[in-house]
């Protein structure tokens, strides 16, 4: 059974705008969330991810899963474009029920501001949300699995960094981009365990993949996603479930 956790940011900001009267705002912007974190739920069983627990934030929603990290590369991309994808098609609902005057003018002009900021704010290139793992997923079809994942945490940081700089004074942003920072600082920690899950599924899976990178000695950190590698050692060419069996009987 899939858990659904509101974070206890959310249920403040419910409890905050029914004290400000802001209720009907509020019902609007989780609408919408909602709609978005659908997407991301129907993709994932399409494609037959197992989903582990769905947390809502007032950002949006983190889905957890119990998944390999070598699924290919267009699976992930579906699923982290599958939320734009359900949002766009409930703003086109709304607007159908504008059209038709039966949605007043003042809670449309209130759905679009929400909808707008929660589509933008979400493609930006930031642990964790859907832009960052647009990009991180974007790189790793032309750099190897660890260099891509560095590369996206750095970008991550720096627009982090801009978009405070640029909004100190909203303080809307502030508080969400603190929850951000704990996700960004997590992904930073998680590096070294995200690569060496990364590896070890590849030691421990016959994946099938169709294509090949060479490799020259024992640089793990040049191996790809969606590709097999083999190994040039010496004058030995090694496949990479061999090379990776050494790895890890040395870790052990």
């Amino acid at each position: 059974m899939k858990k659904i956790e509101f974070h206890y940011t959310t249920l403040l900001f419910l409890f905050i705008s029914i004290l400000s009267g802001l209720f009907k705002e509020m019902s609007i912007l989780f609408t919408i969330l909602l709609f978005h974190e659908l997407g991301h739920i129907i993709m994932s069983i399409i494609l037959k991810y197992n989903i582990v627990k769905i947390r809502i934030y007032p950002y949006g929603g983190i889905i957890e899963y119990n998944e390999l990290l070598n699924r290919p590369i267009n699976y992930d991309i579906l699923i982290a474009l599958s939320g734009v994808f359900m949002q766009s098609i409930y703003y086109f609902i709304v607007y159908i029920l504008y059209l038709n005057h039966i949605i007043r003018e003042i809670t449309f002009i209130t759905f679009c501001n929400y909808h707008y900021s929660i589509l933008f704010f979400n493609l930006l290139p930031i642990y964790p949300l859907d832009g960052s793992k647009i990009l991180n997923l974007s790189i790793n079809k032309i750099l190897p699995f660890k260099l891509s994942h560095i590369l996206s945490i750095i970008i991550s940081i720096i627009i982090f960094i801009l978009l405070l700089v640029f909004n100190y004074n909203n303080l809307n942003y502030i508080f969400i981009s603190l929850l951000l920072l704990e996700k960004i600082i997590k992904e930073i920690k998680d590096h070294k365990y995200i690569f060496n899950k990364f590896l070890l599924e590849r030691y421990i899976n016959n994946f099938k993949f169709k294509k090949i990178k060479f490799i020259k000695d024992y640089k793990f950190n040049k191996m790809y996603k969606d590709h097999r590698h083999i190994f040039k050692i010496e004058c030995e060419y090694i496949p990479e479930k061999k090379v990776l069996k050494s790895r890890f009987k040395i870790d052990l």
